[in-house]
């Protein structure tokens, strides 16, 4: 908890004093998250929401690590995720802007 603290404040402090507004913006935007971890029925599997390309989209990564593969690129963000049980599907549940 304090590191996230020191790391936001970090980040603020070089926000106030950046000259150019616009590529402080993109570089917040830039800083990635990985949300809602989910395991495959068979326990091989993690699926997960991130928004590393721009929007809340799934992911899925081996449980053995390496580099995930996107599985969505919607337009709108992607708000749960759920296997189905037999592991071939997987729901999403989509926010759609109005």
């Amino acid at each position: 908890m304090k590191r996230s603290i020191a790391l936001l404040s970090l980040l603020f402090a070089l926000a106030v004093h950046a000259d150019d507004i616009e590529s402080t913006v993109a570089a917040f935007a830039k800083i990635g998250s990985a949300v809602a971890p989910t395991f495959s029925p068979d326990g091989k599997r993690i699926a997960f929401l991130s928004g590393i390309s721009g929007s809340p989209q799934v992911w899925i990564v081996s449980r053995d690590g390496g580099w995930p593969d996107q599985i969505t690129a919607l337009d709108d963000p992607v708000g749960a995720i759920l296997w189905s049980p037999n592991g071939e599907w997987i729901a999403a549940q989509v926010a759609p802007d109005p």
